[in-house]
Parts: C-alpha cells; structure tokens; sequence
C-alpha cells in the first residue's frame, strides 16, 4: 500500500467519524443550529478540495525554460 493512497484512506476515514459524531446532535433538541453542523460536517455535500499530494506537487512545478532549450527547441525539425 502506497503512503498516498493511505493517507487518502486516513482522511475518509477521518470525515466518516467526524460526519457520525456530529449527526449526533440531529436528537438533541438543545443543540443550537444542528441541522447547519450536520450540513457543515457532511462529506458528500461539501465542496471537495483538490488532494495535496502528486497532483499540486504537479501543478506547482514549473517547466525549466532556459537559454539551451529554447535553442534546442527551435532546431526540432517538428515536421516529421
């Protein structure tokens, strides 16, 4: 098991336990703005947030653009 994918496992686990505590509070009638925890809490009605992991580290690394590869670049014949 790659450490990605067990994080990502980590973190659904994390919002399934922290969605079930809060959905205690739908019972008690002295919690104020339940409803508006449960929606707050609930993993399928949030907004999903890219992962940090291997796609922002792609996303932040910026192609080297120098002098040579500019240079190599203009020599490729992108014809063929």
């Amino acid at each position: 098991m790659s450490i990605p994918f067990f994080n990502n496992v980590l973190a659904a686990l994390g919002k399934r336990v922290n969605y079930d505590a809060v959905v205690n509070y739908a019972g008690n009638s002295f919690a104020k703005d339940s409803w508006k925890l449960i929606q707050e809490a609930n993993p399928l009605v949030k907004p999903k947030k890219i992962s940090s992991g291997f796609m922002d580290l792609l996303n932040k690394a910026a192609p080297k653009s120098d002098a040579k590869t500019q240079k190599m670049l203009k020599e490729i014949d992108w014809a063929k």
